[in-house]
């Protein structure tokens, strides 16, 4: 980063989407969704009172910016088990999206998408 004079203390309050930014998403119409509160990269390492935990406040700190119910959510680097179906089903969520466009799931926790990064990838070559 340096060789490119590329410093993040100058651009750090452009890097993190802020309240205000999660609000105007919202208001313009966008559907807020959970991804876990921490990101861990495995999220099936915790146990399912750990995963619950890390979904629960997600959901509170989005609803109380949004003042609107949260029922979507996308898998941390598309993994997930049993527990975290069950946990997403306790915290209402009504759709989850994988990471990968296999086959959908049995639950509505596991619907297929598109990789941001596939995308990414295909625009630059």
């Amino acid at each position: 980063m340096e060789k490119h004079n590329f410093y993040i203390d100058n651009y750090i309050d452009k890097l993190w989407v802020t309240k205000k930014d999660i609000k105007k998403l919202h208001i313009n119409g966008n559907i807020i969704g959970l991804h876990s509160h921490n990101h861990y990269t495995n999220i099936t390492l915790l146990n399912k009172r750990q995963q619950f935990e890390e979904y629960y406040n997600n959901k509170t700190i989005l609803e109380d910016i949004i003042k609107d119910k949260v029922t979507t959510m996308s898998h941390p680097c598309g993994l997930y088990n049993s527990d975290t179906l069950e946990v997403l089903k306790e915290l209402d969520i009504k759709i989850g999206f994988k990471s990968n466009m296999a086959k959908k799931g049995k639950t509505p926790y596991e619907i297929p998408r598109e990789d941001h990064i596939n995308i990414y990838n295909l625009i630059r070559s």
